[in-house]
């Protein structure tokens, strides 16, 4: 059974239906508030709810002006002794998520206003200018690379947000401000005591995939990210990700090539540039000639973004299974 988001995932398709409609009727997109140069028209005791997606833990101090002080989100903001103080006529939606925890609201640069919460945009008669890339934001999915043979709960800041996790699946992307957030995971058949309870900070501007690695007895959270980029449509890009713990290091090969040499356990290749169309792709252990993956057909789709991961087998032999994987996030496709 394959993970379940609990949260809404946009694909470009249905963000610019939504774009269109909003210069109708003036509503938020849900998920994406105003961009650009818009001031939402609030009442003074009337600002947003925070947004019900993921807002960073820690000590963050907000620039505001002092005057107005508004609670965050009823139930999903701020814990701890906080009550953001909000402009009349400026209000900006905290952090996207629970809302941050401690004494946090975020700092906004104009013209880079924070999604809105997703069905809640602006108060007030608003049009914002839409985008497809939030350039604050960073998208943060989960992968199943474990041998543990149970699919796994993801809770994150303490709400259960990815169910059933398959090994070898991935989840969907979500949307993440900069900051630390709360992880604890569980086997989906016993939710009482977590397989881990950890933490990630997330940078702005970043594409993560958070992979979950280990073995019934023992797990960890590898966190691999690569700064937000478009594919030109003259090239496709592919990179090579080691998570497989019984397998040695490897040598990659395209079209006969060697493209990388050692990659190691744990390890991520950058971005190759590739034209778009049909390539052969041969993995074999470093300093020799046994293969452990060749595939004469991989076909690379133009402005694609491949990831190919190696992952150990629940049978844990030394060749490991391969997952190819589209690595652009739905708001900049």
């Amino acid at each position: 059974m394959h993970s379940q988001n609990k949260f809404p995932t946009f694909h470009a398709s249905s963000l610019r239906a939504l774009d269109e409609s909003m210069r109708n009727t003036g509503a938020a997109v849900p998920g994406f508030g105003p961009l650009g140069s818009v001031t939402p028209e609030v009442n003074p005791r009337e600002n947003e709810p925070a947004s019900p997606s993921f807002g960073p833990l820690g000590p963050v101090t907000p620039e505001v002006n002092p005057g107005e002080s508004e609670p965050a989100a009823p139930g999903l903001g701020p814990l701890g002794p906080v009550t953001p103080e909000v402009n009349p006529g400026e209000s900006e939606p905290a952090a996207p998520g629970m809302g941050p925890l401690g004494p946090v609201t975020p700092e906004v640069n104009p013209g880079e206003n924070e999604p809105a919460a997703p069905g809640l945009g602006p108060i007030g008669s608003v049009m914002p200018e839409l985008s497809f890339t939030n350039r604050l934001a960073a998208y943060v999915r989960f992968f199943h690379a474990s041998i543990d043979t149970e699919p796994f709960h993801i809770y994150i800041n303490g709400r259960l947000t990815v169910s059933y996790l398959d090994y070898g699946s991935f989840s969907g992307y979500f949307l993440f401000f900069p900051g630390t957030y709360s992880i604890v995971i569980y086997r989906a058949k016993n939710t009482n005591v977590p397989i881990m309870n950890t933490r990630i900070t997330v940078q702005r501007n970043m594409v993560y995939t958070a992979a979950i690695m280990g073995n019934p007895s023992f797990h960890s959270l590898e966190l691999i990210g690569a700064r937000k980029q478009e594919v030109p449509h003259d090239q496709a890009r592919i990179r090579f990700i080691h998570l497989a713990s019984n397998t040695p290091a490897v040598d990659v090969m395209v079209d006969g090539q060697t493209l990388y040499s050692r990659l190691m356990y744990t390890d991520a290749t950058e971005y190759f540039i590739l034209a778009p169309g049909i390539h052969s792709i041969i993995l074999k252990r470093s300093s020799s000639s046994i293969f452990l993956f060749d595939e004469p057909k991989a076909s690379l789709r133009s402005g694609s973004l491949t990831g190919v991961y190696l992952i150990s087998k629940r049978d844990k032999s030394s060749v490991p299974d391969v997952i190819f994987s589209n690595e652009m996030p739905p708001s900049i496709r």
